[in-house]
C-alpha cells in the first residue's frame, strides 16, 4: 500500500478523470479528500475564500495534504475566438487556472513546512502542442497550467515538493459531452493510437507521479497516444 497514511487532495475529485485517480489512490492506501460541485466536498475553486477556507478545515482535521491533484476544469464552448464572450472566457480561464492557482497557493505552503508534497496538475495535448481551433480559450488555459507549474515547481525544487502535469489527448468524459461530433473526429483523427485514452489509463499515469520515488519536477508527461500536433 504505497501511500499508506497519505492525505490526497483530489479537486474535481467526484466525476471523470478525477474521480478515478480519487479511486485508484484509495485503492493503494491513501485518505483522498474529494472536492466538487455536485457531490463530495463542495468547493468552488474559482473562489479563493472557498479554498482557502477549506483548506484551512482539512488541515485542521486531518494535519497534513502530502498530495493533491487538480483536475478540476471545464472545456467552454466549442467555437471560434472571435465569438467567445467575455463571461465565457472568464468561466474557462477562472475554473482552469484560477482554480490551480488557488489551491496550490494554499495547499503547498504546508507541504512546503512538512518538507514533502507531491502535486499533479491535469494540463492538456492541446495546451503542449498545438490548440485546437474550435478550443481557444480551454486551450489557452491549459498551456498557462503548464508554465505555471513548472515555474514554481522550479523556483521550489530542493523543498521536497515536486509538482507536475499530465498531459491527456481526449477522454470521452462529461467534460466534452457538448463537444460537436465533427471536432471529436478531428482530434481522434490526429491520435496514431487510434482511440481515446481511458480515465483509467490516465489516471494511472496520475497516480504514479503522486509516489515517493518521482524525481521529476517541472515536467509535463504525455499520455495522448502518439499525438503530438
Amino acid at each position: 500500500m504505497p501511500f499508506s497514511g497519505k492525505v490526497a487532495l483530489v479537486t474535481g475529485g467526484t466525476r471523470g478523470i478525477g474521480l478515478e485517480v480519487a479511486k485508484q489512490l484509495e485503492a493503494q492506501g491513501a485518505f483522498v479528500i474529494r472536492w466538487g460541485l455536485t457531490s463530495g466536498i463542495t468547493v468552488d475553486v474559482r473562489s479563493e475564500m472557498d479554498v482557502r477556507l477549506a483548506v484551512e478545515h482539512e488541515i485542521e482535521t486531518h494535519h497534513e495534504i502530502s498530495i493533491l491533484v487538480n483536475c478540476a476544469g471545464v472545456f467552454g464552448p466549442s467555437k471560434s475566438l472571435l465569438d467567445y464572450t467575455f463571461n465565457e472566457w472568464r468561466w474557462v480561464m477562472d475554473t482552469n487556472v484560477m482554480g490551480t492557482f488557488f489551491v496550490m497557493k494554499h495547499v503547498i505552503p504546508h507541504m512546503k513546512r512538512a518538507g514533502y508534497g507531491r502535486v499533479v496538475n491535469l494540463s492538456s495535448v492541446v495546451g503542449r502542442d498545438a490548440a485546437n481551433p474550435l478550443a481557444p480559450v480551454y486551450s489557452a488555459s491549459k498551456a498557462a497550467i503548464i508554465r505555471m507549474s513548472q515555474a514554481l515547481a522550479r523556483e521550489i525544487a530542493k523543498s521536497g515538493v515536486i509538482i507536475n502535469c499530465v498531459a491527456p489527448s481526449a477522454a470521452l468524459t462529461d467534460l466534452f459531452k457538448n463537444t460537436p461530433q465533427s471536432s471529436l473526429d478531428a482530434m481522434l483523427a490526429k491520435t496514431p493510437i487510434g482511440r481515446f485514452a481511458t480515465v483509467s489509463e490516465i489516471a494511472r499515469l496520475v497516480v504514479f507521479l503522486c509516489g515517493e520515488e518521482v524525481y521529476s519536477t517541472g515536467a509535463v508527461f504525455d499520455c495522448s497516444g502518439g499525438r503530438h500536433d
